[in-house]
């Protein structure tokens, strides 16, 4: 009986011919259910296109309508309403239940999970201590760090190398005090480039400046107001300016 099962490619005939294989009735209820979940696997795991429709159900209950079968099924048929609310059905819905979980099997199978970074624990411990010194944050701040230095799409891996071997030896010198001197002269540089810049400077305006300021702007009308603006859009003081009149 194996041999024609195996053989046939009918899976009506398949289920005739399984129905006269004589089993115990007690064994087969305490293995039918693996066996099932063994067949649900081999079958949809050997086929992309099946396990594509299995795993396009992600999330979904999945139930057989059949309403003679309570073991297997639901107990309902598909145009019966009860069939589409769970607390109603009177089958145990075992076949429902095994394809669920060969779905969450086989989507688990699809799944990649990485665990490079534990092979860097022992340097990290060595560098910082316990674990509990550091997390993952920073590591995947530098890893967006490590993307945005690729350069040249043809050798990512020279270019990024290049620009974090700079930027690690900046912040080497920097740790090291070796920028302080710099920076405290250019803090001073700053601040003596920097006097008065960007501060506005208010007077009032006489009556004698109105014509020239109108012949600058050759406006047609000028109105004297009791405080002016005297610094122009680049940040510079210029005298006799203020803001009216287009620029």
């Amino acid at each position: 009986m194996k041999t024609e099962i195996l053989k046939e490619t009918d899976p009506a005939k398949i289920k005739r011919l399984g129905r006269r294989v004589q089993i115990d009735a007690t064994e087969w209820e305490r293995v039918s259910y693996d066996i099932t979940k063994r067949g649900i696997w081999a079958k949809f795991s050997s086929d992309k296109t099946l396990r594509r429709y299995l795993q396009a159900t992600h999330r979904k209950i999945l139930a057989v309508s059949s309403p003679t079968d309570l073991k297997w099924g639901t107990g309902y048929a598909i145009t019966d309403p009860n069939a589409y609310h769970q607390k109603m059905w009177r089958g145990q819905n075992l076949l429902g239940q095994a394809l669920m979980e060969v779905r969450e099997d086989l989507m688990m199978k699809d799944r990649t999970f990485y665990f490079h970074l534990l092979h860097h624990l022992p340097q990290y411990i060595k560098l910082y201590g316990p674990p509990r010194n550091f997390w993952m944050f920073p590591y995947e701040r530098f890893n967006l760090t490590l993307t945005e230095a690729v350069s040249n799409n043809q050798y990512p891996e020279l270019s990024v190398i290049k620009k974090v071997k700079v930027q690690w030896l900046i912040t080497l010198l920097d740790s090291a005090g070796f920028f302080r001197p710099i920076k405290v002269e250019a803090a001073k540089l700053n601040s003596q480039l920097s006097v008065g810049r960007f501060i506005p400077e208010t007077r009032q305006l006489t009556a004698d400046e109105i014509p020239h300021i109108h012949d600058f702007f050759q406006c047609e009308v000028i109105q004297s107001v009791p405080s002016v603006n005297c610094c122009c859009p680049t940040g510079k003081l210029r005298e006799g300016l203020f803001a009216i009149g287009p620029w």
